[in-house]
């Protein structure tokens, strides 16, 4: 009996000093919903940041068709869950109703602080897939698709999932896999999920962050 206690107390200290070797360790269950906001409650949940140009005042939520909404065209940023979320799916409805030129729409995944993170920037005929490693113009295309069924046309509701996963990123539009790639270096291994609406205006509905 000592020695059956004395070796579970010995896995014990193993399992907490990998934890603090580690840093994070996710202990959610793979299908565990970690976060979901449908705006009904406005955008309480949500961290607006001013970095590269982010004008908070142009988000609010429409109570009536429950969405965060983005208007007239500018750039905003919008965080929202736990800074040590490792793996996981995010998804949400998108609708663009204005891509003036240059402008896209993006999916943060794993992203503490603006530009420090993976982006998947969207436009209405494809997408490309970043890493960003200190500001929007220092960073690292993962892989790109080109194909209509890609991106999210204009004035056109598009379910969006971003999937993360060890150092692997897959990319489903409409409940189709369009797009998979791998970061050979990890070099973010956790974080929180965005928006950012970049020279665009438009609405997004029914975000859903679930673990892998």
């Amino acid at each position: 009996m000592m020695m059956s206690l004395r070796k579970g107390l010995l896995i014990a200290g193993i399992f907490a000093a990998l934890v603090l070797a580690a840093g994070t360790v996710s202990l959610a269950a793979s299908g565990e919903v970690l976060f979901q906001d449908d705006f009904s409650a406005g955008l309480d949940n949500w961290y607006l940041d001013t970095g590269t140009g982010g004008t908070p005042d142009k988000f609010y939520a429409d109570p009536n068709t429950k969405a965060m909404v983005f208007d007239p065209v500018g750039f905003g940023n919008a965080f929202a869950g736990d800074e040590n979320w490792t793996d996981y799916a995010f998804e949400a409805e998108v609708t663009i109703h204005e891509y003036p030129q240059y402008g896209n729409f993006r999916f943060f995944v794993r992203m503490n602080e603006l530009w420090y993170g993976y982006g998947v920037n969207f436009v209405a005929n494809g997408l490309t897939i970043f890493r960003f490693d200190g500001n929007w113009d220092v960073r690292t295309v993962l892989g790109e698709a080109w194909d209509a069924k890609a991106g999210i046309p204009l004035d056109t509701p598009t379910h969006v999932r971003v999937e993360v996963k060890g150092n692997q990123i897959t990319v489903f539009v409409n409940g189709e896999q369009v797009a998979q790639v791998e970061d050979p270096e990890a070099v973010y291994p956790n974080g929180r999920v965005g928006f950012r609406f970049d020279y665009v205006r438009g609405e997004v509905r029914n975000v859903k962050v679930t673990a892998l």
